[in-house]
């Protein structure tokens, strides 16, 4: 469709302008293909299926999926992580720190790479001891993923998500 077009068209452009400008790396190879890549086969609910679900859609906010959503990633990164320790101190782990803060870079929020586990005092105090976190998040995920993670927070479109988003953050994550 319209993006599969538009993304196409983006990495042309950046291929020719790393043959002729030395660009490093194509963003738009980077960051993945848009659009749907194949058509999948159609599942249906039965009766009983959508009861349930409209059930337990109809009277929450959309606050509660998001909480929901925030707190279990956070647990699954506690638990991911645990046997590591605090990516900038290594000390034992109480709480999942984001190296760019979810507060502001909401597209980040729920990004694995960008969510690490780490001490109360490191993410609290001392403002996520981003010097020692940068330098062992490199360590961890590489200089490729580390460049992904840079170009995807510097992409500042504002991310309007649903009850929906929440539910697949939720069932992907809960341990």
């Amino acid at each position: 469709g319209y993006l599969k077009t538009i993304h196409n068209q983006l990495s042309a452009l950046f291929n020719h302008a790393i043959k002729i400008y030395g660009l490093r790396l194509n963003p738009a190879s980077t960051v993945g293909n848009m659009g749907k890549e194949e058509r999948k086969e159609m599942s249906y609910w039965t009766v009983d299926e959508y009861s349930k679900f409209s059930n337990e859609m109809m009277d929450k906010p959309l606050s509660y999926y998001k909480n929901k959503a925030i707190y279990v990633f956070n647990k699954w990164i506690r638990n991911r992580d645990k046997e590591y320790g605090c990516i900038s101190c290594g000390a034992e782990i109480c709480d999942a720190g984001h190296f760019y803060s979810a507060g502001h870079y909401t597209q980040l929020r729920f990004n694995e790479d960008n969510t690490n586990g780490q001490c109360k005092k490191c993410n609290l105090f001392l403002r996520g001891n981003l010097i020692p976190y940068y330098n062992n998040l490199e360590k961890k995920i590489g200089k490729e993923r580390m460049d992904k993670l840079h170009l995807l927070a510097s992409i500042k479109t504002p991310v309007k998500r649903n009850k929906f988003f929440y539910m697949e953050i939720i069932a992907k994550y809960s341990l």
